[in-house]
């Protein structure tokens, strides 16, 4: 049960969980009212579509206004970041010169880049909240600046989302490529080094008659004829899902207390505006999950968009270190408030000052039919890799038109989110992530919501640590499956989205409110061990005793009935063994469930301590549990138990 001192509780115990965790995400705080009533969470566009629509009367707003601005654009209000009319996949042609004039290929040249840095007022969107046109305090340059900048560093970041794999690369060829820092450059072997990007036409010139090894198939070309149509499918991404999805981004949150006729309901609802995926990539770039803060050294950044002017790269570091600023802000008021509402005008603030990404996301917990709480472990090469994940995390996304991914997938990526004045509830997102990720068949909208997590990477000194990242939210729910954990596990295998995790697991809990019904269940588990494996244990000592009956009468009939015994025994202990295997039988390369029983010790005064400690080592876990993963199982817990007093 939640109490009045359980939520403050809880976000002191995470942040010095995850403050020196070494995770790209080291600071956590859980958003929701002190008190023990149920909650809704909705979000609501009709701001920034009212914004929009200025000069529509009230008729217009009630029954047109959805389908007046329905994609992002760089004129939409309470929205940042770039618009998705052009998918990664477009770049990379841009890049590799198909479909397009090598006048119009900004990819060849500083100057061909600055030209297209002049299309950033129709590519990206930076919306201008105050009167006057100011940015929020603290930022030093203009909002055209800082679009044209931003828009830079996203058109770099969404060419060295591409690679492609040299063998025995020449060793002149390699040098000049680390130091024109115009690519990234790593090591996969001893004989493989992929180049993410692509060289400047000066580059490709000075090195063109160099002998190449490319792809899996070691096609040996010339330098210059690497970057060019025919290579197409050996400039590849590591990410397995590489799209421009359009997502909610928060502009505020309101809350309202319980009322007359739902007096045990609590209300927040967030104002939304937009932003996508493809700025969420640029602007906190990272190759097989690892920030690449390299991408601001690119020498196109390194360029003055007219004279006396900074250079993109300066006002890009300016741009972050303004983040830094409202995230310190944030971060002291939110230490110093006593109570939600403090809380609460302290985010609405930190939205206020900061000018950035904000994205909404989602995350869940499953509880299966036979009382499993499902959580997985990430795979090697996603974001977060190797920790430990809830039941389901995905970003939400807005259903836009404008979007070429959503034309031609799967049911399951069609965002159920649509821009209109209708309220939005995540709970239909958190569905369509558990149908992507675990396969699982319930179409069920409804869920529970537990709160709002505001998460970001959090540095005092953006001199000593350059991996910037906004806070983001995510909005945290649970819901009971009418499936078991063994049936969820089978429904993996077919996925969409399985690749994000390597395995799949459950825990259950069992609530002890007096140290002695701890012991007794411990007594009667002991006693039920033995019980199911009875057989095996009276076979053992049948063998044991006419091992010792043979010592004293030595014959050779005997000698028969010991051998038969423990060809009997022997059977018997096979049949077990195989059951064993049976009941935890691995599923192709998908790992199974592994069950931990975990014991909530609520007589204990600080039972949550008590949990947490006995949670992490149960797992094995050391600092691989995501800080998402750490709140949420905390608040199934309290969630689940009942009040101690």
């Amino acid at each position: 049960m939640i109490e009045k001192e359980s939520i403050p509780k809880l976000n002191k115990a995470a942040k010095e969980t995850f403050k020196d965790s070494g995770h790209d995400r080291n600071f956590i705080h859980l958003f929701r009212p002190h008190d023990n009533n149920k909650l809704n969470i909705v979000g609501s566009f009709e701001d920034s579509i009212r914004k929009e629509n200025p000069n529509s009367s009230e008729e217009d707003k009630s029954e047109n206004v959805a389908v007046l601005y329905p994609e992002f654009s760089a004129e939409s209000k309470n929205s940042f970041g770039m618009i998705a009319t052009m998918d990664f996949p477009d770049y990379r042609d841009i890049a590799l010169g198909i479909g397009i004039k090598n006048e119009d290929n900004f990819y060849r040249s500083k100057e061909a880049f600055l030209k297209e840095l002049k299309n950033a007022d129709k590519m990206f969107c930076i919306d201008k909240n105050s009167d006057d046109n100011t940015c929020p305090p603290d930022y030093t340059y203009t909002y055209e600046q800082y679009r044209k900048a931003l828009y830079a560093r996203c058109l770099l970041a969404n060419i060295w989302c591409f690679g492609i794999d040299f063998y025995d690369i020449d060793k002149g060829l390699l040098k000049e490529l680390k130091e024109s820092k115009q690519v990234y450059i790593t090591d996969k072997t001893k004989d493989v080094t992929r180049i993410y990007g692509r060289p400047s036409d000066d580059l490709i010139d000075k090195f063109s008659t160099v002998k190449c090894k490319i792809g899996s198939s070691k096609r040996c070309v010339d330098f210059a004829e690497v970057y060019t149509e025919e290579n197409k499918d050996l400039f590849t991404s590591d990410n397995y899902a590489l799209y421009s999805g359009v997502i909610p981004r928060l502009k505020q949150i309101a809350f309202t207390p319980p009322s007359i006729g739902n007096n045990k309901v609590n209300k927040m609802t967030m104002s939304l505006g937009r932003t996508s995926y493809m700025t969420i990539m640029g602007l906190h770039f990272t190759i097989e999950g690892r920030y690449i803060g390299e991408l601001l050294e690119h020498p196109f950044l390194d360029t003055d968009v007219k004279e006396g002017e900074p250079s993109l790269a300066r006002i890009n570091r300016d741009f972050e270190q303004c983040e830094v600023k409202a995230q310190n802000t944030l971060k002291n008021e939110l230490e110093n408030a006593v109570n939600f509402d403090e809380e609460l005008a302290a985010i609405n603030k930190y939205l206020s000052l900061s000018l950035n990404v904000h994205n909404i996301n989602i995350s869940g917990n499953i509880i299966t039919n036979d009382g499993y709480c499902i959580y997985t472990k990430r795979n090697n090469k996603m974001t977060d890799s190797n920790q430990y994940y809830c039941s389901v995390n995905g970003g939400s996304e807005i259903n836009d038109k404008s979007v070429k991914y959503y034309h031609n997938s799967n049911e399951e990526d069609i965002p159920t989110i649509s821009y209109d004045i209708t309220p939005v509830f995540f709970g239909s997102e958190m569905t369509r992530e558990s149908i992507a990720e675990l396969g699982d068949t319930d179409i069920s909208p409804y869920w529970d919501y537990y709160g709002i997590t505001c998460m970001s990477h959090f540095t005092e000194d953006y001199s000593k640590d350059s991996n910037i990242l906004w806070a983001h939210f995510n909005v945290l729910g649970e819901r009971y499956s009418p499936y078991s954990l063994e049936q969820i596990n089978k429904m993996r295998m077919h996925a969409s989205e399985k690749f994000e995790s390597k395995s799949m697991y459950g825990y259950s809990l069992t609530e002890y409110d007096s140290w002695f019904k701890w012991l007794e269940s411990n007594i009667l588990r002991k006693l039920q061990l033995i019980q199911d494996n009875s057989d095996i244990i009276v076979a053992i000592l049948m063998v044991r005793q006419i091992i010792w009956y043979k010592q004293l009468n030595d014959s050779v009939p005997n000698t028969i009935i010991t051998i038969a015994f423990g060809l009997f025994t022997g059977a018997i202990s096979l049949n077990k063994v195989v059951t064993i295997i049976q009941s935890r039988k691995i599923y192709k390369d998908i790992i199974v469930k592994t069950y931990k029983r975990l014991s909530v010790k609520t007589y204990k005064k600080n039972y949550m301590d008590v949990f947490n400690k006995d949670f992490n080592q149960k797992l094995k876990a050391g600092k691989d549990i995501d800080a998402i993963f750490y709140v949420i199982t905390n608040m199934h817990v309290l969630t689940t138990m009942r009040n101690k007093g």
